[in-house]
């Protein structure tokens, strides 16, 4: 229900937006049963949560006589990720099936040339940025970054990684094409790094050698004419004096200048979506997004449990990368804030709740096989 009504959305919302709605009810009912029968048994995140709860209803309410209310998707985000916890074992087991699906669905829009759900009429058809099972390839992107730190704190075999890099190549989008091929690269060679004979890396990695080799040739094949111009805005990532990159400074530049002219109750609790009405587009950067929709409020509560998980599990080297990745997509885009990639990017977050540790059990990595087996 809780993928079904929010993780992923677009096929419902084409076929049965009614469906979607009921989905999306029964959630939010859930919230509230959960909610209280947290505050029952006195679970540590209840504080938090209660906090959370009080200022969301309290920007509702404002919304009511703003003329461009503020979206308060992140909030309800963190909500529902706290509610659902105890099912992260469930959830975790549908989102590896969802990203294979999804993996398919993108192989099916680039082989045959259309979207399989538009949601927005002003949706057309690109090459080189699929969407799968969602409204826009930016919300794909953003689901498959959410879903690589996910795979990672639970240490996921590489060839699901696999198939996270080769949908992220197909949305298009440099916000997972980037964070997704240098984490698959830098978790192999540390992998590598660790193996103590060259007979077990070829026993070991002939699998994942061979997915290699499909990867890159798939690479070549997919960049061709057509989505040439994909190979050129990831080649322009770090070049900021690309049109992109100087549309997004613009972008930022022009938020902190709007941000700067409000008042001071304005800078605690937010404007709404004003400035965006104001520029015809969104901050591309989360942090400005949220500071100029809800205040300074609304941005520490978004921001105090990733800083405190990240203190907490400042040593673990999965976990620093990950924060590393969260910050970066939330610096050049509007990331963590829709539902899917923000539900789940709460669940992940939520679950370093429970004393840093993942939410399933850490299977053995290939390296610490590989040293037993040499050892023996």
């Amino acid at each position: 229900m809780l993928f079904g009504g929010f993780i992923v959305s677009a096929p419902l919302a084409y076929s049965s937006p009614v469906v979607r709605l009921v989905f999306q009810a029964v959630v939010g009912l859930y919230v509230v049963y959960a909610a209280l029968k947290s505050y029952s048994q006195k679970e540590k995140l209840i504080i938090y949560y209660l906090i959370l709860a009080i200022y969301t209803t309290f920007q509702l309410y404002i919304n009511s006589f703003r003329l461009f209310p503020a979206d308060l998707n992140p909030f309800i985000a963190i909500l529902i990720a706290i509610s659902f916890k105890k099912y992260e074992k469930v959830t975790y087991k549908i989102l590896k099936l969802i990203v294979v699906i999804n993996l398919f669905a993108m192989l099916y829009e680039s082989y045959f040339g259309y979207y399989l759900f538009v949601i927005q009429r002003e949706i057309v058809y690109e090459p080189g940025r699929m969407q799968g099972l969602f409204a826009y390839s930016k919300e794909a992107s953003y689901f498959l970054v959410s879903t690589l730190i996910l795979f990672r704190i639970n240490r996921e075999n590489k060839i699901l990684l696999y198939v996270l890099l080769m949908s992220s190549l197909l949305t298009g989008s440099r916000t997972s094409i980037l964070p997704v091929v240098l984490i698959v690269v830098l978790d192999s060679l540390m992998d590598l790094l660790k193996m103590d004979r060259i007979k077990i890396i070829i026993q070991r990695y002939s699998a994942v050698t061979l997915v290699t080799i499909i990867s890159i040739v798939s690479v070549l094949i997919y960049f061709n004419a057509d989505n040439e111009y994909i190979y050129y805005r990831i080649l322009n990532s770090f070049n900021f004096e690309s049109s992109s990159q100087i549309s997004r400074l613009n972008f930022w530049n022009m938020y902190i200048n709007g941000i700067s002219s409000f008042s001071m109750s304005e800078l605690w609790i937010g404007n709404g979506t004003y400035l965006n009405h104001v520029y015809g587009n969104g901050a591309e950067n989360t942090f400005l997004m949220l500071f100029s929709q809800v205040g300074v409020i609304g941005l520490m509560l978004i921001l105090a449990p990733l800083i405190y998980y990240w203190f907490k599990n400042r040593t673990n080297y999965v976990a620093v990368t990950n924060f590393i990745i969260i910050v970066f997509a939330m610096q050049v885009g509007r990331y963590g804030i829709g539902w899917s990639d923000g539900i789940l990017l709460w669940i992940y977050v939520f679950s370093l709740h429970n004393k840093g540790k993942p939410m399933l059990p850490i299977h053995e990595s290939t390296f610490e096989r590989a040293r037993v087996e040499s050892n023996s």
